[in-house]
């Protein structure tokens, strides 16, 4: 085997595993999202669940209970936001180390291919 089907058989190898390192944190960020999704429903119903007077104000009593849920909200967005800013850059890594892993291995096999033996000369015997 050629050294540079080597080299580069070896670069896969390590495409290859930085892209799942890569997508298992992928993984991982995908069920952070999701997660914050569910919060993100959960607390837009208990927003939801405050009674209004007739001005639209909120009792005085639950008052701060309201701006609390309210900022819960709000946070939830900023979160959401991130999150899936953080799954798309994982899935974008993903498709680039997939990509170069499956370059390495085709430049692999393309130049580490071993060269054919130039044509003998008349009345010697070839060339091993």
């Amino acid at each position: 085997m050629s050294p540079a089907r080597i080299i580069f058989f070896v670069l896969a190898f390590f495409g290859l595993c930085a892209t799942g390192w890569i997508l298992s944190r992928t993984a991982e960020m995908y069920e952070v999202h999701a997660q914050n999704i569910e919060r993100a429903d959960r607390d837009a119903k208990e927003l939801e669940g405050f009674k209004f007077d007739e001005k639209g104000n909120v009792p005085e009593d639950k008052r701060i209970d309201f701006e609390l849920a309210l900022n819960r909200v709000e946070m939830n967005t900023d979160s959401i936001r991130h999150s899936k800013e953080q799954v798309s850059i994982g899935r974008t890594y993903s498709a680039v180390g997939i990509g170069a892993t499956l370059l390495f291995v085709v430049l692999g096999f393309v130049l580490g291919r071993k060269k054919a033996a130039p044509p003998a000369a008349p009345g010697l015997p070839p060339a091993a």
